[in-house]
This record gives structure tokens, sequence and C-alpha cells, in this order.
């Protein structure tokens, strides 16, 4: 299963990933030219990225066309809370990220 990475740097066939997560590419998981991941785009697609090269602090990607992500939800929620008492707002937050 290929490894999954968010990118903003995404458009006309070509993707790169830098900072912290083209170090973890390249070092960690120790990709090579050639090697495929799943990157994520700004506007909820998914790309299959494959590795065209390899910089210090920079991965650069051809990239297939995007197909909607399997992982975001098919609907959307909205949640509206009045302001609690006594504490109780970390508790509400705290479910909120619990439900997703």
């Amino acid at each position: 299963m290929p490894h999954r990475y968010f990118t903003r740097e995404l458009g006309g066939g070509q993707a790169a990933l830098t900072g912290p997560d083209a170090h973890h590419l390249a070092h960690v998981m120790r990709a090579r030219v050639g090697d495929t991941v799943v990157l994520c785009g700004p506007d909820g697609l998914e790309y299959t990225g494959t590795v065209a090269a390899i910089a210090p602090g920079r991965v650069e990607f051809t990239v297939s066309e995007g197909a909607p992500s399997k992982a975001e939800p098919a609907v959307r929620t909205t949640l509206f809370v009045g302001y609690p008492k006594q504490g109780k707002l970390e508790e509400i937050i705290r479910h909120s990220v619990e439900l997703g």
C-alpha cells in the first residue's frame, strides 16, 4: 500500500514535497526514483505520484489524473454549540473531534 502525503505544490502533471515530508520520504522511507506514493491535493483529490527526482529538502513527482479521495466522507456535518458553563467547552471539543 503506497504511503500518503499532502502537498500544495501540485499542477500540470507535476508535484513536489518539501520540508519535513520530503525528508521523511527520502531518508526515513528510503524512496527511490520510480517509487509510487499517493499525493493528496488541496482540492480533495488523490493523485498517484511517481518519484521523478530527489534533491536535498525536495522530492519531485510526475502525477496521474486525480480521483476523489475515498477517505473523505460523503456527507457534511455542521455542529452548533452554545457557549457552555464551567469548562465544559473542552469536553464538547473532545467529543466532536472523536466523531470526526
